[in-house]
């Protein structure tokens, strides 16, 4: 009988805490399920800018393709492809400005990222990365989505 009451009382806490969760997050579709991704996700994706790439500097496009509202921030980090793996260049700048900038639902933005006097970039094949965090509602956030964009230095 008292086992009977414990399980009871189990299985309605799971079913509540899975109610909670579906009502926060009413607007989840399948994309935003998926584990965060390279190259591109089915929501937003990231390239480099035709003709942009230097030793100093690229120019970034990305296309925001959903009804949602992504924050990024001033971060990214650039790695090298080496023996067919890919590994982070150091000596990079390292952001720490806690400033948050808003990719609209449906906008297309450019941005340049320049290492210019602290770094040069030797001739090879790179891919700069970057985080996007898609906003729920006021200070309530949603998924993180991991954005790479491959680039050549000549």
């Amino acid at each position: 009988m008292i086992k009977n009451k414990i399980t009871l009382i189990i299985i309605g806490g799971v079913l509540l805490f899975s109610i909670f969760f579906i009502i926060i997050d009413k607007d989840r579709t399948v994309n935003d399920i998926n584990l965060p991704c390279y190259n591109t996700t089915d929501t937003i994706n990231m390239i480099v800018k035709e003709g942009s790439p230097t030793n100093r500097s690229v120019t970034l496009i990305i296309n925001n393709n959903t009804n949602y509202d992504y924050l990024y921030g001033e971060g990214y980090y650039v790695e090298h492809q080496e023996n067919g793996s890919w590994v982070k260049v150091e000596g990079m700048p390292e952001y720490f400005i806690l400033i948050g900038y808003t990719l609209r639902a449906n906008q297309t933005i450019q941005i340049i990222r320049t290492w210019g006097w602290q770094k040069e970039l030797s001739a090879g094949e790179y891919r700069i990365n970057k985080t996007f965090t898609r906003i729920i509602s006021e200070n309530v956030f949603g998924n993180e989505y991991h954005l790479s964009a491959v680039f050549i230095v000549q």
